[in-house]
């Protein structure tokens, strides 16, 4: 007589499950972290904006990144081989302002520049913007008093988005639960593999099936 082998079955449930688990989650902190390395590397504005002379200029801003911190202003200058504290002095005498708005001239989030800037990672850092809504707007920036310094001297302006390093955090621990539970998967198919090759999910009830001892 045939019956459920319950062993095997709670071993084909728990492949089953243990693998699909792991696509789902190793998935999921795949496209989190492709997601994380966009928003490293996007740039919600870039425009070639002359701030060594007063002016006004509006370009589109596209805001595509909901989980960084904040966003900064940031201006990227031919260093020619300076040093930080004179690129820096380079910008001795910018003031402005950048203004962010939407397309109904609605303004979200607005930042004073110049007094004082940053230089790091061959860039340089004019003002701080904070978090807003994804979607499409428009920047103006307002020279007040350019920099004389970037006169004759390429430079573009670009906004440049802050992550922490914390939003690394769903990767790894998406990371952690594919492998966790990949392991179980594929360590439950090899156990009951070969049985449920042999005899699928049923096994014979050996008692039952043994021929009647005639006693003489």
């Amino acid at each position: 007589m045939r019956k459920i082998a319950i062993g095997r079955l709670v071993g084909v449930l728990l492949a089953i499950a243990g693998i699909s688990v792991s696509v789902w989650t190793g998935s999921a902190a795949l496209s989190w972290n492709a997601a994380v390395n966009q928003c490293r590397a996007a740039r919600p504005m870039l425009a070639a904006i002359d701030l060594s002379t007063p002016g006004k200029t509006t370009v589109p801003f596209a805001q595509t990144c909901s989980m960084a911190h904040g966003e900064s202003l940031n201006a990227e200058v031919a260093s020619d081989g300076l040093s930080a504290s004179d690129i820096e002095a380079l910008f001795i005498g910018l003031r402005g302002r950048i203004i962010i708005s939407d397309f109904a001239s609605v303004q979200v989030d607005a930042a004073d520049f110049g007094g004082h800037v940053l230089y790091y990672d061959d860039q340089v850092q004019l003002a701080w913007l904070g978090r807003f809504p994804e979607g499409h707007y428009l920047a103006t920036i307002h020279v007040d008093s350019g920099a004389p310094g970037l006169a004759h001297r390429k430079h573009t302006v670009f906004a440049k988005y802050h992550l922490c390093g914390l939003e690394n955090m769903p990767t790894l621990v998406g990371g952690a639960l594919a492998l966790g539970s990949g392991f179980i998967g594929l360590t439950s198919a090899a156990f009951v593999g070969p049985s449920l090759v042999r005899s699928g999910v049923w096994r014979r009830d050996h008692a039952e099936d043994a021929e009647p001892v005639t006693l003489s």
